[in-house]
């Protein structure tokens, strides 16, 4: 029997029956006779003619064109044609149009989100396919979609994929008679080959995936013990996976073994998002997800596909959780009220939408950050319902008393913003292991002379520092004055007894460094200051050494009124023994960016003379990619 009659008598029988093995039939003597009777390949650009041609193949019904239709729709087509092409496909009476459309989804032409007819049309012509297959591959695609299109189109096309799925969610696979049992085993001898293949691929992937699931099983157990993760990692890197790489990396690093060329490898398998969104599902298909160790431990949801997610094994890793907004109150407390999250230590974005939601029930999260409206008290019992707090971000324009917040008595981080005529914080007193302390729009004439200094602090943000004499007396290890002058910035140094790191966030850095430069240097014990996010001052012996990131170059926006505020205004300022340029990394596992131009370096040589000094490596990276921010 030849491989064409093989291919129509499975179309026939598919069509009665619905049959996957039929359809496994189907495929293989479609594979070989595309094989051993090539067709010229059909042009699938957006081009007038190239569409025109597309109708007439297609309009001819040959079986053995399928192959060379679905192959067009990669060519540069734009999508609303594409879609109308689908519609097309989908009337055809052949097992290869499911096969074709998972495989167009499973490597989708398009990626934005004006392709959604397209998505949608592929959709439905599945689900009107009643295929077992169909159903099969639409639930898997659902849980991984956005590993295929990282992005939030990759969300919308998951949700999209779980609905599909769930229509078809009474279609099973049908019995075979007798008859047809007979004859699928007489033709399927005619493709012994594909078929030992098939079935070797199978159980290949079948023992693969039960290992990873046992592997996996034992992390989630046991998720604060590096030893299953190293397992795991040793498993996927026998099988070739790089995965198992960066997960080797990721706790060797956590466990303060990593070096500055492990971090590169690192930032390299984790710069592709693709690959991120598949290591993290399916937790990724709901939100962003932030690894540490090798596995998700933050996650900021989004409202798409949360439901698909609650109670996945995988939240045993997470420890960070960024509440999603615009969800069901059924839905967000089967989340975070699920027996998986009872590791969770840290819950943000607890706004008055979402703790309505969530109603009064106790939790015991260590880490919050809750948003007030303006209108909405903070509440008397707050702490009640938060007893376990240790980390505390309030952000309220709104009536707040002493009473509600002297209450979180374990608190050992608070990040207040509050209303600036917010004025009683002699509360804090009360607050017996408090030792990170950031304010922010509230002024220090607010505060009554000397709290700050009784209080215990190692680290102190002020952000409206004006009022420098309510900093005499304090000694903390880090001084966060935000955006100040420099002015302002040199009285408040003056003011504070010791302090070790001064943080700031300056996009003037050069006026303010000329101001507060001679403070900075007569504070015995100061070593470093962040003038912002990519530029910091380093205490050199009786100098400074001044470390600038690539990325705050921008010479031609570097004046402000006359004045040049950037690199080349800082090379005038005494005391700078020399400016070291370093590669930007937007986060350490991001990797650098660009060096500065040939240009920008002329003009800062110009400057700077012998004091410049570029490196190609952040000597600090490693070390900032295992700070932590109490105050985050």
């Amino acid at each position: 029997m030849s491989d064409l009659e093989s291919l129509r008598e499975a179309m026939t029988k598919h069509g009665a029956t619905k049959h996957p093995r039929w359809a496994r039939l189907a495929d293989w003597a479609s594979a070989r006779l595309e094989k051993s009777e090539p067709r010229d390949a059909l042009d699938g650009s957006a081009k007038q003619a190239a569409a025109v041609r597309w109708l007439s193949v297609e309009g001819e019904a040959d079986p053995l064109d399928v192959p060379r239709l679905f192959a067009a729709f990669h060519g540069g087509v734009r999508s609303p044609v594409a879609a109308a092409r689908v519609k097309r496909l989908a009337l055809r009476k052949d097992p290869r149009v499911v096969s074709g459309l998972l495989a167009l989804l499973e490597a989708p032409p398009f990626r934005a989100g004006t392709a959604l007819p397209f998505f949608r049309a592929c959709l439905d012509a599945l689900v009107a396919s009643k295929d077992v297959r169909a159903r099969v591959g639409l639930e898997s695609l659902a849980s991984r979609y956005k590993s295929i299109v990282d992005s939030s189109i990759g969300e919308v096309i998951a949700g999209h994929c779980a609905r599909a799925a769930a229509k078809l969610a009474a279609v099973t696979e049908p019995e075979l008679s007798a008859d047809d049992e007979r004859r699928l085993g007489e033709l399927e001898r005619n493709f012994e080959v594909e078929r030992r293949s098939s079935e070797a691929t199978t159980r290949e992937a079948s023992r693969a995936k039960q290992s990873d699931d046992d592997l996996l099983s034992a992390i989630y157990a046991n998720p604060d013990d590096d030893g299953p993760r190293l397992v795991f990692a040793d498993t996927l890197s026998e099988r070739g996976d790089v995965r198992g790489e960066f997960i080797t990396l990721q706790v060797r690093r956590a466990a303060g073994q990593g070096t500055l060329e492990a971090l590169a490898r690192e930032q390299e398998l984790h710069s592709d998002s693709k690959r991120r969104a598949a290591w993290s599902l399916p937790l990724s298909s709901a939100g962003d997800c932030t690894f540490r160790r090798g596995f998700p431990s933050g996650v900021m949801l989004t409202a798409r596909n949360t439901k698909a997610v609650v109670g996945v094994p995988a939240w045993a890793t997470v420890r960070s959780l960024a509440l999603p907004n615009g969800v069901s109150g059924k839905t967000l407390r089967a989340l975070v009220d699920h027996p998986e999250m009872a590791r969770l230590v840290r819950v943000t974005n607890l706004t008055a939408d979402n703790r309505g939601l969530l109603g009064e029930a106790v939790r015991r999260w260590r880490e919050v950050a809750m948003d007030f409206r303006y209108d909405e008290a903070v509440p008397e019992g707050l702490a009640d319902q938060f007893p376990d707090v240790t980390a505390l971000t309030l952000r309220t324009a709104g009536p707040v008393t002493a009473t509600a917040l002297s209450r979180f008595t374990k608190v050992e981080a608070l990040n207040l913003a509050l209303p600036w005529a917010f004025k009683d914080l002699d509360w804090l007193l009360t607050l017996p292991k408090l030792t990170h302390l950031r304010l922010t729009g509230v002024p220090l004439q607010s505060l009554a002379p000397g709290l700050l200094a009784r209080l215990r602090l190692k680290t102190l943000g002020a952000h409206l520092p004006e009022a420098a004499d309510r900093l005499e007396g304090v000694s903390v290890d880090v001084l966060d004055l935000g955006n100040s002058r420099g002015d302002t910035v040199a009285r408040a140094c003056s003011a504070v007894e010791r302090v070790r790191k001064l943080s700031l966030s300056s996009s003037y850095p050069a006026p303010l460094v000329k101001a507060a430069l001679p403070v900075w240097t007569a504070k015995q014990g100061l070593e470093l200051v962040r003038l912002n996010r990519h530029q910091s001052l380093e205490r050199h012996g009786a100098g400074w050494v001044l470390h600038s990131e690539f990325a705050t170059l921008q010479l031609d926006r570097g004046k402000h009124g006359g004045e040049d505020v950037g690199l080349v205004g800082l090379a005038a300022v005494p005391g700078i023994e020399k400016v070291v340029l370093e590669p930007l990394h937007p986060t350490p596992l991001s990797r650098a960016s660009p060096p500065p131009t040939d240009e920008e370096l002329g003009v800062l040589t110009a400057a700077w003379g012998a004091r410049l000094e570029q490196v190609n490596v952040n000597p600090r990276l490693l070390a900032l990619s295992l700070e932590v921010d109490p105050l985050a």
